[in-house]
């Protein structure tokens, strides 16, 4: 008995429509993708999974895989999850956009029907600062294109803070109840997360925290006498590596992972290596802030030196009064302070300062190391002011040959210190006091080389860029 052609052509669409059905429960997707937009932005080696509901062909998606910017990473599969891992920094501030187009194929041959695409977004350079200077300060972050702040600590003031060196950690030191000062960590882009304690000084206040260019170790000064070290990725105990009984301060790291500081009883800049040995001691009359150039083969310091001007004085005290002969009287000496270059072998000083009556002081380099920037006040009547005025100083060839100097600013009442140069080169943030109205607060301002200056802060302290 044979079957009826209508039930055999019934049969065979059954089977088609069988076969299309389960095609499609086959077919595969994208399930789910990582990081999702967030507010302020992700950091800077954020990485992104794309989550299918197949598993696909693995170089059918690297091959098709659309990532801009452009950079270099590694993809690594997690069963149906692609990870892609950034081997650079993305750019700050910019808009990764993710794509996949529609063809890609699972491993048995079926496509992927819709094409898919995301975005997400790096957070910018933040300007990390103190606020405020009248209280109980905490640490804040500002985003200076939005106006956009975000608090990072709270309770205990803060007196110090750095972060590592990719800038997804911060470390800062507080204030105790024993009146001492303890450290603390906190993740940057962990908004709930809870501040560690790294370390306690008990009833010594632990400040001036400086994280060392490989994020390996922790500077810091106790009791504003002492410089201490305390390892950060291995385990180990807080060291002084400063001369005991000896006041030093001022700790800053190079480039090359050597750590400086100021010894105040012997007059000298102190270079060791964290692992042991001293580098190099240069004398020192100021123990002002000083820099490193982005190199790290040479030591920026103003010193302090007597100048003898024009000006003819008679005798002070109870004599002041009384008329005297021309031949008594005596040139004014006052004390100056020029920028003098230490280098890693070679014992000469180079004397950045031209101007016999010039107070030059908190040298910072630009990031390419091509040009200084620094404060300046004149000492002599014609040119005096009561604050101190930020100059830039051109240096296309290294430290030992500036072209040009000239200033950035004319505010004549303001003092200008703290100066930190934007990652991009092409402004700098900086402090400034009304030495005039001590009762004003402190401001930070953005200081662009062409444009116009902008106040960022009121009672802002200690600011700092993070990538």
């Amino acid at each position: 008995m044979s079957i009826p052609r209508r039930w055999i052509l019934i049969a065979v669409v059954a089977l088609l429509l069988a076969a299309v059905i389960a095609s499609l429960l086959l077919l595969p997707e994208v399930e789910d993708f990582a990081p999702q937009p967030v507010s302020g932005g992700h950091a800077n080696t954020t990485a992104f999974e794309i989550t299918f509901t197949r598993r696909m062909n693995r170089e059918d998606v690297a091959d098709a895989l659309q990532i801009m910017p452009e950079i270099e990473g590694k993809l690594i599969w997690e069963e149906n999850t692609l990870i892609f891992t950034p081997m650079e920094r993305w750019p700050a501030g910019a808009e990764v956009q993710v794509s996949l187009p529609a063809g890609v194929r699972s491993v048995i041959g079926l496509p992927l029907l819709r094409a898919a695409g995301w975005r997400f977004q790096i957070t910018p350079v933040q300007l990390a600062y103190l606020w405020p200077a009248s209280g109980s300060s905490q640490l804040y972050l500002l985003d200076p294109d939005s106006g956009d702040t975000q608090q990072l600590t709270a309770g205990s003031p803060v007196l110090s803070y750095g972060f590592s060196p990719d800038g997804l950690t911060a470390y800062y030191f507080s204030e105790n109840s024993l009146g001492g000062s303890d450290l603390f960590t906190l993740p940057r882009f962990e908004p709930d997360a809870e501040p560690a304690r790294l370390l306690t000084c008990q009833r010594a206040i632990c400040n001036a925290l400086q994280v060392s260019p490989d994020g390996e170790w922790l500077a810091y000064t106790r009791n504003d006498a002492e410089i201490w070290l305390l390892p950060l990725l291995q385990p180990g105990e807080a060291r002084q590596v400063s001369t005991e009984d000896q006041i030093c301060y001022q700790p800053l790291w190079s480039n090359r992972g050597l750590l400086s500081y100021y010894n105040a009883d012997r007059l000298t800049y102190t270079v060791v290596d964290p692992n042991g040995g001293a580098e190099a001691s240069w004398p020192n009359e100021n123990g002002e802030t000083a820099v490193w150039s982005p190199g790290g083969s040479a030591l920026v310091a103003p010193d302090a030196f007597l100048v003898e001007t024009d000006i003819l004085r008679g005798p002070s005290g109870e004599r002041a009064l009384q008329e005297v002969d021309e031949e008594e009287l005596e040139p004014v000496r006052v004390l100056a302070s020029r920028l003098q270059v230490y280098q890693f072998g070679s014992a000469e000083v180079i004397n950045l300062t031209e101007d016999p009556l010039a107070e030059d002081f908190s040298p910072a380099f630009s990031p390419d190391g091509t040009i200084l920037a620094f404060t300046r006040r004149y000492l002599d009547d014609e040119r005096w002011s009561p604050g101190r005025q930020i100059w830039l100083m051109s240096l296309p060839g290294g430290v030992a040959s500036p072209v040009q100097v000239r200033p950035l600013t004319d505010a004549q009442d303001y003092l200008y210190t703290r100066l930190a140069w934007h990652p991009d080169g092409q402004s700098l943030a900086a402090v400034r006091f009304n030495v005039t109205v001590l009762t004003d607060p402190p401001e930070i301002w953005l200081l662009p080389l062409s444009g116009q200056a902008v106040r960022l802060v009121i009672g802002g302290f200690q600011p700092q860029w993070v990538p």
